[in-house]
């Protein structure tokens, strides 16, 4: 008996256009200056909203249906090609574009596999902040160091060295002025007046702060008053100087106060010597402020318009000696970008709040992937400190926040709101592993402007608050945060192993296991008696020279970038 006869089936050939490169996932980066670079900068308000997880929704909910037009879904589409065949009735070959979010794509091509995206939400949930009991006595102490400032009195104007010697005799406080000390022939007087506002800031009050830290780290910011300034003090340390002078008149009253239950040190913000800060910690006791460990830094903030922005660009200089103060002009002077930077830094701490807050309330994704560009950056021994590189929490949260704005001239941020946490996270690394911001400065909602050839810093100008954010970086550190992100976005999009401990997991940050060559440098190697300030960047030129043979290739002696 013959068999029965069959009925040929219609056949549908399936493209997928991201089968072998992961890098269609994602806006690209290679922009010019003059387009494409889209930006949002982070600013860190207090935040009200309960503590709520961010990113599950956008992680777990059914993704819309959108049109590749729109870029929400953060993957290019498939393309499925109708073969024409029998049963067809005679019509041409038609295509069709559908996103890669339907028919179960999402875990595929987002996150290669199921067991990825349960690594990853099970990480989300293990470092989630949790404000309940152990976060109590730190708000306690803040409420408290609140009511002792606002209560200091005004110190009248006096010289250097009288107002100096006044606050070591009367108060036992050392007033921690920069590298080099004012002379004491100065004409200007330093002063304290009561600050026109303390707020919280950093990654407290945003809920970025990963619960795997040992120490809960609370940063408050006390904005000094306007009147207190004049014109050029953004000149040869002018500024710097009453800084110091108003942070020891801080400490001297917090040292003072009956309420006084906590052990005051001073220290340098992120290492930096021209931003000294006071550090508040429990003295050890068995009062209810001390049953947690907690540190707060007191962080001073200069008013918003204290400083002329086209005088503190980073080409311009702001130090100049007596002999060339009036006679040159400041075009015709070495520029001084890291003196200028910490300039602005210290007028925008509110602006930078403000915009890290607006990043966080538009992207719902925003907070997971900051924790999550935490965990990566700690791993690989990252951090905004100078001696760590000069990239950490804040540059991470400030990158992701101006790519998820537009840079005007381009119109289409590189970052889409709708991104999930992941999506955001890889994002990101692809930026920083592709863009050259050496080679291509990048200005955000800014004019170009000429920058010291040859100097090999990278430039993120950010034109709205007039400040490049990467100020703290050097040449071989930049290199090795592009290697790093090289190397995390290829291990990303490879689909046959499990990628997840090499990126989250596992500590890369182990020299011997990094590099080929160690080397110390003794301090004494370089003249001590130049002061921190030169002994910084002598290290930081002569080093990133002599130790960039033994670095990693760049991104571009890869093939790439």
């Amino acid at each position: 008996m013959p068999p029965p006869a069959t009925k040929k089936r219609k056949v549908q050939h399936v493209t997928n256009v991201e089968e072998n490169n992961d890098d269609y996932s994602f806006a690209p980066f290679e922009d010019t200056e003059n387009g494409g670079n889209s930006a949002s900068v982070d600013g860190s308000d207090r935040d009200n909203d309960g503590g709520t997880a961010v990113g599950e929704a956008g992680e777990n909910a059914k993704p819309k249906n959108k049109s590749p037009v729109d870029g929400q879904d953060g993957v290019q589409p498939q393309e499925c090609h109708t073969v024409r065949g029998r049963g067809t009735n005679g019509l041409h070959a038609t295509k069709r574009r559908t996103t890669a979010m339907e028919d179960g794509a999402y875990l595929g091509e987002v996150y290669k596999s199921g067991m990825f995206k349960l690594q990853v939400d099970e990480l989300l949930d293990q470092i989630r902040p949790q404000y309940g009991k152990k976060e109590a006595p730190a708000e306690a102490a803040l409420r408290t160091l609140k009511s002792i400032i606002e209560r200091i009195p005004d110190r009248e104007p006096l010289p250097v060295s009288e107002a100096e010697r006044d606050l070591i005799k009367a108060k036992r406080v050392v007033v921690p002025f920069p590298d080099p000390p004012p002379a004491h022939d100065v004409k200007y007087k330093l002063a304290y007046a009561r600050p026109t506002n303390i707020n919280a800031v950093g990654s407290y009050p945003l809920k970025i702060a990963t619960r795997t830290t040992v120490d809960l780290v609370v940063d408050l910011a006390v904005t000094m008053p306007g009147s207190m300034f004049q014109e050029k003090d953004y000149l040869n340390y002018r500024y710097f100087y009453k800084r110091a002078y108003y942070l020891a008149c801080l400490a001297a009253g917090i040292k003072e106060s009956r309420e006084n239950v906590f052990r005051v040190s001073f220290d340098c913000l992120s290492g930096n010597h021209l931003q000294p800060i006071i550090v508040v910690e429990p003295d050890g006791d068995t009062n209810s402020l001390s049953k947690s460990r907690w540190k707060i830094h007191i962080i001073l903030a200069a008013p918003e318009n204290a400083f002329p922005e086209d005088k503190t660009r980073p080409d311009r200089n702001c130090i100049r000696s007596k002999s060339n103060d009036e006679a040159l002009p400041s075009q015709h002077l070495p520029a001084t970008p890291f003196y200028n930077a910490t300039l602005r830094a210290d007028s925008q701490i509110t602006q930078y709040l403000t915009l890290l807050h607006k990043a966080a309330s538009t992207c719902e994704s925003y907070r997971d992937a900051c924790l999550l560009g935490r965990v990566w950056l700690r791993q690989r021994g990252l951090s905004g400190r100078v001696r760590d590189g000069g990239f950490g929490n804040f540059e991470w949260a400030t990158v992701m926040a101006l790519l998820l704005q537009s840079n005007g001239k381009a119109g289409v941020p590189s970052l889409s709101p709708g991104y999930s946490s992941y999506q955001l996270f890889k994002a990101t690394l692809q930026f920083l592993a592709s863009r050259n911001i050496v080679k291509q400065p990048l200005f955000f909602q800014a004019d170009t402007f000429d920058r010291p050839k040859g100097d090999g810093l990278p430039v993120f100008f950010d034109g709205p608050r007039s400040v490049n954010f990467l100020y703290k970086m050097t040449p071989w550190s930049y290199n090795l945060l592009r290697q790093e992100a090289l190397t995390a976005v290829a291990m990303l999009g490879d689909s046959l192993f499990d990628q997840f401990e090499p990126t989250f997991i596992l500590r890369a940050d182990a020299p011997l296991q990094r590099f080929d060559i160690v080397g110390e440098i003794p301090l004494s190697a370089i003249v001590a008696s130049s002061g921190p300030r030169a002994m910084t960047e002598v290290t930081s030129r002569r080093f990133s020279k002599d130790a960039s043979s033994s670095m990693p290739p760049s991104p571009e002696d890869s093939g790439i970038g």
